[in-house]
């Protein structure tokens, strides 16, 4: 296994000022608060322009550890971050659209963040807090959201089939068109009653568990996620 490479939090932060985008397989200071960096105003600048530039030379945290990091609002499109090592990182209000978490360790603060297009294949979610998060076209397929927070999130679009969602909270979160087909432990979610449904794709084996949620609203029921269940 290869080791990973101590960076400290300031060391981090003048990096990403200077230009450098490849941070793979690093260790960086555990609890680190990045807005608590003097030039954090800089880098939250720095970082919001141009946006090409990222897309064309995304920063590279394949496989990293920055556990504990306190970084918020921070602009971070087309991120590679495949294997990352985030437990209990404070991202939320961040945007990272269109990154790659696929089989990282997710279990943070991305609350209030932008995460459209953003792949999540088996990544683990478990505990996340993903509360008002911007989740459009998201692929979390085979993502454990155990127990994840995902109330007020928007989820048009997502796919989430074949993902762990055994007590995850959808209290008002936005499904409307997602692919919910294959989803484990899906009578095990909280909230269902509140969540948006209008031609959303499950398996036949959950047309009960959104039946009975729906049932228990006490708000409009669309009649077109009724007809796509007797269909």
């Amino acid at each position: 296994m290869t080791q990973l490479k101590q960076m400290s939090g300031d060391e981090f932060v003048t990096k990403l000022l200077a230009g450098e985008r490849d941070f793979r397989r690093i260790k960086l200071e555990k609890g680190y608060d990045v807005s608590a960096h003097e030039r954090y105003k800089e880098l939250r600048h720095k970082l919001c322009q141009p946006i090409d530039d990222l897309k064309e030379n995304p920063i590279n945290l394949i496989q990293a550890d920055l556990s504990y990091l306190h970084a918020p609002e921070l602009n971070l499109p087309y991120t590679k971050a495949a294997g990352a090592k985030l437990l209990c990182a404070d991202f939320h209000g961040s945007t990272f659209d269109e990154a790659n978490f696929s089989a990282a360790n997710l279990s943070a603060n991305l609350s209030y963040s932008n995460l459209q297009g953003t792949y999540f294949r088996n990544a683990n979610l478990n505990g996340a807090n993903l509360f008002a998060a911007n989740l459009v076209g998201s692929f979390l397929t085979f993502a454990n959201l155990s127990y994840a927070n995902l109330s007020c999130a928007n989820l048009y679009e997502a796919s989430l089939g074949s993902s762990n969602c055994d007590g995850t909270n959808f209290e008002r979160a936005d499904l409307s068109n997602a692919d919910l087909e294959r989803i484990k432990n899906l009578s095990n979610a909280r909230r269902l009653s509140n969540v948006h449904f209008l031609n959303t794709k499950i398996s036949r084996e959950d047309i009960a568990v959104c039946k009975k949620a729906l049932k228990e609203r006490k708000s409009l029921i669309y009649e077109s996620f009724w007809d796509t269940l007797n269909r």
